[in-house]
Formats: C-alpha cells, structure tokens, sequence
C-alpha cells in the first residue's frame, strides 16, 4: 500500500506547520517522488464474465489456485491462453 493510499482519509484536512496550515494534499504530493526507478504498472484491459461452472471443477479449481498461491482468475486465464495456443498450433 503506497503512503499515498493510507492518508488518502487525510485528505482535505489542514496540518499545523512551523510556516502555517498547510493542506495535506500538499504534504502528500511531496511524499510521492517518482525516483525514475520505479515504472509504472501497466494493467491490461479486463472485462468481468460471470458464468456457472461445475461444482467439483470449481473445487478442484479453488484448491489448485490456494496450493500455487495463485487467484482463481489467473489460473482460468493461464488455461484458457494455453488451450487457444494448442487450438492454433492444431489448425
């Protein structure tokens, strides 16, 4: 959690300052110093699917995903890019 994010409830309140009452806005623009080091997270685009699986496949899905400290959803997503990459290779 950046600290951005844990004085986000902060936000709009006044800080007492040896100069006077400064905003926390400010304060935290100060704190979030991009170094050059860090990239910027680049998240590809999602769409949300909701559909009913069957019940011991989605067990077995579950636990896979807990063992391999993984989320479901990237488990679905590593099966299904690999299915379609054997679909292409097949055709």
């Amino acid at each position: 959690m950046s600290k951005k994010n844990k004085f986000s409830g902060l936000l709009g309140q006044e800080e007492n300052t040896a100069k006077g009452l400064k905003k926390k806005e400010e304060v935290l623009e100060k704190l979030s110093v991009n170094t050059g080091i860090q990239e910027p997270v680049k998240k590809a685009k999602k769409t949300k699917a909701t559909f009913e699986l069957d019940s011991d496949l989605h067990k077995k899905l579950k636990m896979f995903a807990a063992q391999h400290d993984k989320k479901m959803v990237e488990v679905v997503e590593s099966a299904l890019k690999e299915y379609f990459s054997s679909q292409n290779n097949e055709e």
